[in-house]
């Protein structure tokens, strides 16, 4: 446990040559959250230190916190937080956090990053220490609202951090496409967000239907770049969420018929 110890005060303090010394050259790093928008492995010295690099971009403070350690073996579990800072938006975050380092002949050969204990714990096989973890996943509709606050931030960093690697943002029923993966939603969120010069949403209404289907109201006001007048958006957010992280994301116009379809989800998904 001591090289996992060791790595994470090197990631802590942002020693990327001290972080790589303790890995071997096959090391492999599965990111999670933000830093899996452009890859979600990264193999080998060169590929870890260019990622590692890339992430201190995007956040000024991205520090390991809080931590329990099990040995399980051949590899160590670590379960704490992670507290991060963007460093354009200045936006503070404070989240669960857990990752399973690997080890071979005393050197880190995988490490893999969870945004929550319970699928940590499953990952490796503490099924019911994961059951445990259930009641403390966070409140749905507190999740939503925090997704609110990161689209009113401009801070696309911070709202990426609420959805899975492989979500889906189904816009199609506005006309306005589907977007699969983080780097797919990132590059929707930049262009809408790019397109106001000021821009404001607010919720009318935001329900856990159960079964991880959540069903929101919002209306969006702004003013688009080069003009005067401001437009407002009322529209439906259908979500479903898996281990405190947005799977799919459903805009609709038609709000009633929205929430008769994200009921009947729910009630299927009992």
């Amino acid at each position: 446990m001591e090289v996992v110890q060791k790595a994470i005060e090197a990631w802590n303090q942002r020693e990327a040559e001290l972080l790589l010394s303790y890995a071997a050259p096959e090391i492999e790093w599965m990111p999670a959250g933000p830093a899996a928008v452009e890859r979600a492995v990264y193999r080998g010295h060169d590929e870890v230190a260019s990622a590692y690099a890339a992430l201190w971009e995007t956040w000024d403070l991205f520090r390991f916190e809080g931590s329990q350690l099990r040995d399980l073996g051949d590899s160590v579990l670590w379960l704490g937080r992670v507290k991060m800072r963007g460093s354009t938006s200045h936006v503070e975050l404070d989240q669960e956090f857990a990752a399973h380092w690997m080890l071979r002949d005393g050197k880190l050969i995988k490490i893999q990053a969870f945004l929550s204990w319970r699928e940590a714990l499953q990952a490796v096989g503490l099924e019911e220490e994961a059951m445990s973890e259930e009641s403390t996943t966070r409140d749905l509709v507190e999740r939503v609202r925090r997704t609110i606050q990161a689209a009113n931030a401009r801070d696309v960093e911070w709202a990426l951090t609420f959805f899975a690697a492989d979500a889906v943002w189904d816009t199609s029923p506005m006309g306005m496409g589907t977007f699969e993966g983080l780097a797919a939603i990132r590059g929707f969120f930049e262009d809408w967000l790019g397109a106001y010069e000021e821009y404001a949403m607010e919720a009318e209404e935001i329900v856990d239907l159960g079964n991880g289907v959540t069903f929101a109201v919002l209306l969006q006001k702004g003013r688009l770049v080069g003009s005067s007048g401001e437009v407002q958006l009322r529209y439906a957010s259908a979500g479903v969420w898996a281990n405190g992280l947005l799977t799919r994301l459903t805009s609709h116009g038609d709000i009633d018929e929205a929430r008769a379809a994200a009921e009947r989800l729910a009630e299927s998904r009992g």
